[in-house]
């Protein structure tokens, strides 16, 4: 069902109530894929049991929205001259409101937009590629989160997910109350990353140029850690083992329990705890500091 007005166009799933959660005839769909060009997407709880999704509606811009197979398939056509861009500066939109509950796959694929995706809502599994733009989401999976962007920032707060996977070339990659019961792959060209009160099986973290911080977090198995330019700072965080790999840039932390450590530095000073016990922590810096206490 669509119905127009004079700034935005509406398209309202209708045979979706409040009550598709407890009937399962009543749930025509359980996946979502979108496809977008600039529009910025938001996802919001539903305030009246409904699926809706509104978009701006603009010249030379259409939308549709069908179920396909379980999927409610989600696309933007845009007619667009180049003209059409210069000429009109406001940002086309894409808002989904869904009652609060547990959906199939979600895919997003879009140039340049904003991504937005509240704690209502529990995935089996995300991915979302773009070009430019950030990615913001606090919702759960009981499978894999994959993530890529190449300008724009990516962050994951308060949830919980398996495997996580986010690849940004330029932005910063942040990461606050995340568990993973599998592991977590962070790979940046150029940009900060930060973890915070977080937890995984293992962590892989590759970047060229940009600081990365750990706070207060654990890994019950291995720790990986690449930079060519950075420095490598901890406070509080715990691991079965640990190799941490800088050409330009210091490590400083403090670590929860007693580690076995082997350093190499070509300029630079090394203090580490005299400890024979415990995982192997394994520190090579070509230019840089180490210090390392308990």
């Amino acid at each position: 069902k669509l119905s127009f007005s004079p700034l935005r166009r509406r398209l309202e799933l209708i045979s979706f109530t409040a009550s598709w959660h407890e009937n399962p005839a009543c749930k025509n769909f359980s996946s979502i894929s979108i496809t977008s060009k600039d529009a910025n997407i938001k996802f919001k709880p539903s305030t009246n049991g409904k699926t809706e999704i509104m978009c701006y509606d603009q010249e030379e811009i259409s939308y549709s929205a069908t179920v396909t197979d379980g999927c409610l398939e989600i696309k933007m056509q845009d007619n667009r001259k180049w003209y059409n861009h210069i000429l009109n500066f406001a940002k086309p939109y894409i808002t989904v409101s869904l009652p609060d509950g547990e959906y199939g796959n979600l895919n997003i694929s879009s140039k340049t937009s904003d991504i937005f995706i509240p704690s209502n809502f529990t995935f089996i599994n995300m991915e979302i590629g773009l070009s430019t733009g950030d990615i913001h989401s606090k919702a759960s999976t009981t499978g894999a989160i994959n993530f890529h962007t190449s300008t724009g920032d990516i962050e994951l707060e308060n949830l919980v997910a398996k495997d996580i996977s986010i690849i940004t070339t330029t932005g910063d990659i942040g990461l606050k109350n995340v568990t993973s019961s599998g592991n977590i792959n962070i790979e940046v060209t150029t940009g900060e990353t930060e973890i915070k009160n977080s937890a995984c099986n293992s962590l892989y973290s590759k970047g060229s140029t940009g600081d990365i911080e750990l706070e207060s977090f654990i890994s019950t198995n291995n720790v990986t850690i690449k930079r060519s330019t950075g420095d490598v700072s901890f406070a509080c965080i715990d691991f079965g083992s640990m190799e941490i790999t800088t050409s330009t840039g210091d490590v400083t932390g403090s670590i929860l329990s007693n580690k076995v450590f082997t350093t190499k530095t070509s300029t630079g000073k090394v203090t580490t705890p005299n400890t024979t016990t415990g995982g192997l922590c394994n520190i090579t810096t070509s230019t840089g500091d180490i210090k390392i206490w308990i």
